[in-house]
């Protein structure tokens, strides 16, 4: 199964737990035991998963995987993974938007990442209702 520009071994992935991914030439870039919750994951069809639900450990792999793949389009649910972990470093994201796009930058990305981060923020209680209206402004 394609991963970016990764192969996945789909049959050691469900029969072994065991996570191998090769690129483009043949060659293994990751070869590693993993969890039912990784294995669930990386199979979502839609991505729409609860991210607060998976290990940490799940995450990381993810994180280590998608480096590897050369993948440039991300779905909502893979952004939460990639580019939510940590509530401070989602709040620190928040800010380089926020500063994006005051700076004048109006890509529509950048408002729909302003828009997830503060939803994850705001349901984290770290943003209240206010400050989040303003954000999806």
């Amino acid at each position: 199964m394609q991963f970016g520009t990764l192969t996945i071994d789909k049959n050691a992935l469900l029969t072994e737990n065991r996570l191998i991914a090769k690129n483009s030439s043949g060659g293994t870039v990751m070869n590693r035991r993993i969890d039912n919750d990784f294995i669930r994951l990386i199979m979502m069809d839609n991505k729409r998963g609860k991210i607060d639900s998976l290990s940490e450990t799940s995450k990381e792999i993810y994180r280590r995987l998608y480096a590897l793949s050369n993948k440039s389009n991300l779905t909502q649910f893979e952004k939460r993974i990639l580019l939510i972990d940590d509530p401070a470093d989602a709040l620190n994201r928040l800010e380089l938007l926020v500063g994006m796009q005051l700076a004048g930058n109006n890509n529509k990305n950048i408002k729909n990442d302003i828009i997830l981060i503060s939803d994850y923020l705001h349901k984290k209680g770290l943003i209240d209702l206010d400050e989040l209206k303003i954000l999806h402004a």
